[in-house]
């Protein structure tokens, strides 16, 4: 009677051991999967990053673009502030004002792309 216990234990602790090994090797698994998943960006995730450089960028242009419009716009009034313009005062007022429309239309281009 007591052999026939203690085979039934035996039985009952290889077949928890089994279940419990399986189930350690099956967690295993699963977590590493889910750890290499967390790891590396998902596809989603790296074009919402590109879009958000891509719109940072377009406003550094637009920044700049202010910047190089505001230095043309001083220049100009400088300019209109001389008692007596030379031929050159008048080429380069002219030549300032089309680059400010030029830029005035690249802002606008860039405007149009930012969301």
């Amino acid at each position: 009677m007591i052999d026939n216990i203690r085979a039934r234990f035996s039985d009952t602790k290889k077949t928890v051991t089994t279940i419990t090994s399986t189930l350690v090797f099956l967690g295993s698994i699963v977590g590493g999967v889910l750890f290499v998943d967390d790891r590396y960006a998902h596809a989603g995730e790296v074009q919402q990053l590109r879009a958000e450089q891509s719109q940072s960028v377009i406003q550094m242009r637009i920044e700049t673009k202010k910047i190089r419009r505001a230095a043309l716009d001083d220049k100009v009034f400088e300019i209109e502030l001389k008692d007596k313009k030379t031929d050159t005062d008048k080429a380069l007022m002219e030549r300032a004002k089309r680059e400010m429309d030029l830029i005035d239309q690249e802002i606008a281009q860039l405007q149009a792309q930012v969301k």
